[in-house]
C-alpha cells in the first residue's frame, strides 16, 4: 500500500512538472502539407515590434452562412490566431453587422458607405431559397484611419 501511494505521488508531481514546462516552452505545429497556418518570417517579423494594441474586427460572424462562408470564417479565425499567438497586442472581434434586426439597415447603409460592400447570396435549405447579406470584409487601424481587407479572392 506504501508503495502505490508513493507511485501515485510521484506521477502527480511528474504531471505537474510536465503542465509547468509545457505552459513555459510554447509550441504551435502546423502539419498541413501546405503550411497554410505558418506565418511567414517577413508577417513574424512586422508583428513581433508591435507594442501597441492593434484591433482587427472581422465581419464574419454568423451561424447561418453557406459551407463556403464558415470556411472562410474558420480560417480566418485561425490564422488571426496565429498572429495574436506570436503577438499578445493583436487583437481580433468577429462582428455580425446584421444580427440586432432594428439597426440591420442602418448598419448596412454605414458600412457600405465606408466602402465595405456586402455580397448578396442565394441560400438554398430544405428546397427552400432566401437572399442573405454578408460582409466578407476585415477592419484594420492604421495611424488614423482603418485599413479595409477584403476577404475574398476577386475573380473575374
Amino acid at each position: 500500500m506504501n508503495k502505490t501511494i508513493k507511485h501515485i505521488v510521484i506521477l502527480i508531481i511528474a504531471l505537474i512538472a510536465i503542465n509547468i514546462l509545457s505552459y513555459q516552452v510554447f509550441k504551435r505545429f502546423d502539419l498541413t502539407e501546405d503550411a497554410r497556418y505558418t506565418l511567414s518570417d517577413a508577417a513574424v517579423n512586422i508583428i513581433k515590434d508591435v507594442e501597441s494594441p492593434i484591433i482587427v474586427d472581422v465581419f464574419l460572424e454568423g451561424e447561418d452562412f453557406p459551407s463556403e462562408f464558415r470556411r472562410l470564417q474558420r480560417e480566418t479565425k485561425q490564422l488571426l490566431e496565429e498572429f495574436s499567438a506570436k503577438n499578445n497586442h493583436i487583437i481580433f472581434h468577429f462582428i455580425n453587422p446584421l444580427e440586432d434586426e432594428s439597426s440591420r439597415e442602418l448598419n448596412i447603409q454605414q458600412l457600405s458607405a465606408r466602402g465595405l460592400t456586402p455580397m448578396q447570396l442565394s441560400v438554398e435549405e430544405s428546397g427552400k431559397s432566401t437572399q442573405a447579406v454578408i460582409f466578407p470584409w476585415a477592419l484594420v487601424p492604421v495611424i488614423k484611419t482603418k485599413l479595409l481587407l477584403y476577404l475574398l479572392l476577386k475573380t473575374k
